[in-house]
């Protein structure tokens, strides 16, 4: 009996041992938020992800354990402050939209990065910096406000580089990838100003090149343009899931937002439009004004074959409405020759100013 009650008594600290060894190493990682368990080996990361869901991990946690990582997905905007190159420099701000993702099949590297709030802070600093160097270049980029309004496929191009780096497939090896997406784009897009100086208004620099090219040549270019313009698409419109390996996240939003210029300039581009319009109608007025006159002056003279100038010129200015009409009987001998001329040329002038009639369709 008392080898029974000390096994029994054995048996029951065995279970109780197991159980509290068992029920220590079981622990929850939350849905809500969304969150992701990189497990642990004496302290050190395995490679393997838990998801959400209750677990075990024996002799939590000195023998294993699990480092909690943010799986939501991260939505940031950055604001870049840039300027445009010389002669004419103008500071703009330029806002990029981003949204990514812990990679749970690349843990290692996230932890490596420091986790969500450096791998933010890593990209935010690759957009700036590009974008900089982008906007300071004489070479490349928008040379004005005007072509960084114009060229936001460019810069979302330049962005999506920047931050994939070499994990992205390269396009061409000399020539930018920002006027080949303009060239291939359907329709196919024009080249703003800075790019027409430097392959040509209508592309022919650029089809030179091309020309350069050997037929697999150029459909091995088109493929790899057909292939950036879907990556920046996909970006664009927050579909994407290209893994930065080297961060361990994945890559759903890379977009453009609002780019914000000078309040005065921005007035300014508001008024143009109208002072434009109103130049083209004075100059419209100006040379229709010219043309009467011209018209005028000829009539006067034939008129000066009758009359004496004053009277040619009143007449004239009666015709044109500049004149008040004043009836008075008063008996005027005039000549056949004369009479004739003078009804010449009240016909001529009132071919002149009458309005002239649409005709019937």
């Amino acid at each position: 009996m008392v080898v029974l009650a000390v096994w029994t008594f054995l048996a029951f600290i065995g279970f109780f041992i197991v159980g509290a060894i068992f029920l220590q190493g079981l622990r929850k990682i939350p849905a809500d938020p969304k969150t992701f368990g990189i497990r642990t080996f004496l302290g050190k990361p395995t490679g393997k992800v838990d998801g959400p869901g209750v677990h075990f991990y024996p002799l939590y946690p000195h023998l294993s354990g699990f480092i909690p990582a943010d799986g939501r997905k991260i939505e940031e905007t950055v604001l870049v402050n840039v300027k445009t190159p010389a002669p004419h420099p103008v500071q703009l701000s330029v806002e990029v939209n981003i949204a990514l993702a812990f990679d749970k099949d690349n843990p290692s590297a996230f932890l490596s990065a420091g986790g969500r709030n450096e791998v933010i802070k890593a990209i935010s600093n690759k957009i700036r910096e590009r974008m900089r160097k982008l906007f300071s270049s004489t070479e490349e980029g928008p040379q004005d406000w005007k072509d960084a309004l114009a060229a936001d496929d460019e810069m979302e191009a330049v962005i999506l580089k920047a931050v994939m780096g070499d994990e992205l497939e390269m396009v061409h090896g000399s020539i930018p990838t920002a006027p080949l997406l303009r060239y291939f784009s359907t329709p196919r897009q024009a080249p703003y100003k800075s790019q027409a100086d430097r392959w040509g208004k209508g592309w022919e620099k650029l089809e030179a090149e091309f020309a350069k090219l050997s037929p697999p040549e150029k459909v091995e270019l088109e493929r790899r343009v057909a292939a950036r313009h879907a990556a920046i698409r996909e970006v664009k419109e927050g579909q994407s899931g290209l893994q930065k390996k080297s961060l361990g996240i994945r890559i759903f939003r890379l977009a453009l937002g609002e780019i914000g210029i000078p309040k005065e300039i921005e007035e300014a581009a508001k008024k143009k439009p109208a002072a434009e319009l109103e130049r083209e109608a004075a100059q419209v007025r100006n040379a229709t004004e010219a043309e009467r006159m011209t018209h005028v002056d000829e009539q006067i003279e034939k008129f000066k074959k009758h009359l004496d100038p004053k009277s040619a010129a009143d007449l004239v200015e009666l015709e044109r409405g500049n004149l008040e009409r004043k009836i008075s009987e008063t008996r005027l001998s005039i000549d056949t020759d004369t009479l004739s001329g003078i009804s010449a040329g009240l016909v001529a002038l009132a071919s002149i100013f009458a309005p002239k009639r649409k005709r019937a369709v």
